[in-house]
């Protein structure tokens, strides 16, 4: 096996406040993975009335009103990129699907509109501003951290489960990630014919997850669910027996022993 040593770096915070984050990066995770496919269809149903309006104005030749809806719906559709992204600012797994469609839809139309406006002197001004406004929000991202970037509603998710020896499931687990250059690489596996001697394949993404095994279980096991990929082509769900979803490294055991039970005070002896 190939691989680097593992390290035990300096803990930061206690013990609590590192479960409690860990927790809650698990549920924003899921969160994620939750409104993955609706957002893509989402796009996808306005991207096909945007070709609807253009094929109406077009063949109406005196269509404005299309002519605008179209205009105003391919200005949406670029809008709701850069909202999709920067919806990764705020906690939106805390408060529901609901504000969080709510965001990303009106901020999206709110810049479609600021497109419009600004690039009303022609018809390819809009799209333009659109595209330039994605491109630099994604160049000053990488510059600091690419924090939006990663784990958004373009991405790409793994779920696990945890389930007893009965197939009785414990809890579930997400990790989510996007791959974009051999840096975001976890590692890299020799043997195979790629630059360096080393395989195609490589793992990416690394997130810690805490599962509670309940104290009457003795053994567990772990099952890759599904994979979500969100291509350039659209997303794609992958759930066929045999397909690696996710690896597992650094399993670590904690034991958390039961307070000790109370001492039997023993009864007074009786006075004869």
């Amino acid at each position: 096996m190939n691989g680097r040593p593992f390290i035990v770096g300096h803990p930061h915070g206690t013990p609590a406040s590192r479960e409690s984050k860990l927790i809650d990066q698990t549920q924003a995770s899921i969160f994620r993975d939750r409104v993955l496919t609706p957002i893509a269809i989402i796009t996808t149903v306005i991207a096909g009335l945007v070709a609807v309006f253009a094929i109406l104005a077009w063949e109406l030749r005196r269509g404005r009103a299309w002519r605008a809806a179209a205009r105003l719906g391919s200005s949406w559709v670029l809008g709701i990129v850069p909202a999709v992204y920067l919806a990764r600012l705020f906690a939106f797994h805390h408060h529901g699907v609901g504000l969080y469609y709510a965001f990303v839809l009106g901020l999206g139309l709110v810049l479609a509109v600021a497109y419009d406006l600004l690039g009303r002197r022609s018809f390819v001004d809009p799209t333009l501003l659109g595209l330039a406004a994605i491109v630099g929000l994604l160049c000053l991202d990488v510059v600091t951290g690419a924090r939006l970037q990663l784990s958004t509603a373009f991405g790409y998710t793994a779920t696990i489960g945890v389930l007893t020896l009965d197939n009785t499931l414990i809890n579930r687990a997400v990790v989510q990630n996007e791959f974009r250059a051999a840096g975001d690489l976890v590692d890299r596996v020799g043997g195979g014919a790629g630059p360096g001697g080393v395989k195609a394949v490589a793992p990416t993404g690394t997130e810690s997850i805490t599962i509670a095994i309940p104290e009457a279980e003795l053994a567990v096991s772990l099952l890759g669910e599904k994979l979500a990929v969100e291509r350039i082509d659209g997303p794609a769900t992958y759930t066929q027996p045999g397909r690696p979803i996710a690896v597992v490294s650094n399993v670590m055991l904690e034991y958390r022993p039961g307070p000790p039970p109370k001492p039997v005070k023993a009864a007074p002896a009786k006075k004869k």
